[in-house]
């Protein structure tokens, strides 16, 4: 069990790294975990082999090393509920619970929130949903063939731009 004066950070980017290198400054902290890191983290703490998305797998590390405070910096995981499960542990963690993150993980569902609260934002709209031709070329469903290849469609997806 790692104790009060350690800390989790969750991602590999930049603000992953600038977090740490902030964390490192603090003669009190004892130890610095990255998941995963990067060649610059592993400077200033330990990067562990343990993808941002893999909630599972943290959520077992941080229930066994118990880390004094685990700052999440990806949308990815806290869309995937990771400050939730390592909250329901007992943990302290810095980021939004997965309803929170929606805001950032979910355009629509940020757009549609401003709206019915009557915050002011820029327009938008839903498009149409669009096809995915033989080609592999992206077209708007109004067009019955790829205007490049010719060919027939091949997959249906959603739109929400």
């Amino acid at each position: 069990m790692a104790g009060k004066n350690t800390v989790l950070i969750v991602g590999n980017g930049g603000r992953e790294h600038a977090f740490g290198w902030s964390f490192a400054k603090d003669s009190r902290l004892k130890k610095i975990w990255f998941a995963p890191g990067n060649a610059g983290t592993a400077e200033i703490g330990e990067n562990l082999p343990l993808a941002a998305t893999d909630v599972e797998g943290i959520t077992r590390w941080a229930a066994k090393e118990k880390p004094g405070l685990v700052v999440i910096g990806p949308e990815a995981p806290l869309c995937a509920g990771l400050a939730d499960r390592l909250r329901d542990l007992g943990l302290r963690v810095f980021g939004p619970g997965k309803t929170g993150a929606q805001l950032e993980g979910s355009k629509s569902f940020c757009k549609e929130l401003l709206v019915s609260q009557g915050i002011p934002t820029a327009k938008a709209g839903r498009r149409p949903c669009i096809l995915i031709c033989v080609g592999l070329k992206i077209v708007c469903c109004k067009v019955k063939r790829c205007s490049v290849c010719a060919s027939n469609y091949k997959q249906r997806v959603g739109c929400q731009i």
